[in-house]
């Protein structure tokens, strides 16, 4: 009589399933954007997946509120890319391809401020 034992391997799969569920939760639970004099740098949780724009590809940047449908993560919009983690605030980069970059942010008013100041800067 052969008897085979699969608890612990269906334990082992929950437990692999919840750590990488865990990872991902985490890992797009948190939008890091820093402005500098030279480039955008947009990244999630522990740093990947990470966009950088440089200043110089950017010649428009406005405030905008995403619908209800855009959701969260990183999605493609009908006019670009969104990155977003909660809530419908953004501010939109119109590139010099013509496409846009919206960043969903709790603080549109300081990213739109930092933004402006920095294109304003580089502006002769």
């Amino acid at each position: 009589m052969e008897y085979q034992h699969t608890q612990s391997k269906s334990l082992i799969g929950l437990a692999a399933f919840l750590a990488m569920m865990a990872a991902v939760k985490y890992t797009f639970n948190r939008l890091t954007v820093n402005v500098g004099q030279h480039r955008v740098d947009i990244a999630f949780g522990w740093g990947v997946p990470r966009r950088t724009v440089p200043l110089d590809d950017i010649t428009a940047v406005s405030q905008v509120r995403n619908s209800l449908w855009s959701g969260f993560g990183i999605r493609r919009i009908p006019q670009g890319w969104l990155y977003n983690v909660a809530g419908r605030d953004a501010v939109e980069l119109t590139l010099t391809s013509g496409k846009v970059l919206r960043i969903g942010t709790d603080d549109p008013e300081g990213l739109l401020g930092a933004l402006t100041e920095n294109l304003a800067e580089r502006t002769p």
